[in-house]
């Protein structure tokens, strides 16, 4: 497997890991909690202004994991992030007894070293494969639909009103693109970060050999790992080939400014050239949008440049303010 490749060399990895470690350690200010339904939710709500910006976090990473730019954005609109279904405390009974804050970073830290291990691109390539075996778990798939169907609850019960310039990174942007389609006049512009390709795990095979889109020729330790990571990560791995589907058959996004932004960091030169491909196709996805490369950045573009994230979102802001009419 080409993405193997990035293994051979342990101290590249190691500085991966650490990164991780260090901004899963790194919480939202002013988490608060809210019933929906008969659950629990986490979320942290700062700033004002409109259009509110909603943060979407890619598979494993939480709310946390926009910890270097959410402050930041505070300060020019307000910025929403919360935990999905299955991470940290969301989800959990609203009876049930809270964890101490120690614990959620814990378990963070532990899902997000998922992506060192099967790091940046080659993790969500394969993600529809891995969901396709249930002999690696019986957790049940988890898609878009219901993600989107929770958030936009969420929203609701903690009174941030549309319309939003939704955020998502790697898997999350496929779940900002499909809540886009199903709520097409609550969204004022879209920007997708090292996002998912609705078509990616279909198409693996025109990019890169068999044996790296299948996970029955996986090594026997990622196979370990994976029946390792936790429930959440495999029902939302098992979910994202259907996340795929019903963002294509929802129809067109709506007509707002979209900022794409892909990482520039080499991986393979398969690899790259899929991740190419694949990332100027969701650019094309809305007539206005913008494509931009992180020369700097692996994976975890808001890590990597966070500047560059924040400048990106106050840009889009901006733009989805003169369009409302709203004095700048």
């Amino acid at each position: 497997m080409i993405w193997l490749a990035r293994l051979i060399l342990p101290h590249r990895n190691l500085i991966a890991i650490l990164a991780l470690l260090l901004s899963a350690c790194t919480s939202l200010p002013e988490k608060s909690d809210i019933t929906f339904g008969k659950e629990r939710f986490v979320y942290a709500l700062h700033g004002t202004d409109s259009p509110a910006v909603v943060f979407e976090a890619g598979l494993g990473g939480g709310m946390d994991s926009w910890a270097p730019i959410y402050e930041s954005v505070a300060t020019f609109t307000t910025a929403f992030a919360y935990n999905r279904r299955g991470y940290g405390e969301s989800g959990k009974p609203a009876e049930a007894h809270k964890n101490a804050t120690k614990g959620e970073v814990t378990k963070a830290t532990g899902e997000m070293v998922v992506d060192a291990i099967l790091p940046g691109t080659s993790t969500i390539l394969t993600l529809g494969a891995i969901g396709n075996r249930r002999s690696l778990d019986e957790s049940a798939p988890r898609s878009g639909a219901a993600i989107v169907e929770d958030l936009h609850g969420i929203l609701k019960q903690t009174g941030v009103e549309p319309p939003y310039l939704l955020v998502g990174h790697s898997l999350g942007g496929l779940y900002t693109m499909l809540y886009a389609k199903t709520f097409p006049k609550e969204v004022a512009g879209l920007v997708l970060i090292d996002s998912m390709h609705p078509e990616q795990t279909e198409r693996c095979k025109q990019y890169l050999s068999e044996k790296e889109c299948d996970p029955e020729h996986y090594p026997w330790w990622v196979k370990t790992l994976i029946k390792l990571t936790p429930a959440v990560i495999r029902s939302e791995m098992r979910g994202a080939a259907e996340t795929g589907r019903q963002i294509r058959a929802a129809g067109h996004l709506p007509s707002v400014p979209m900022a794409v932004i892909s990482h520039g960091k080499p991986d393979s030169p398969e690899q790259d050239r899929m991740w190419a491909t694949l990332q100027q196709e969701l650019a094309g996805e809305s007539m206005n949008s913008r494509h931009i490369i992180a020369s700097k950045s692996g994976h975890n573009i808001q890590s990597d440049q966070p500047d560059l994230v924040i400048q990106t979102i106050k840009n889009m802001v901006m733009q989805a303010r003169q369009n409302m009419g709203i004095p700048q």
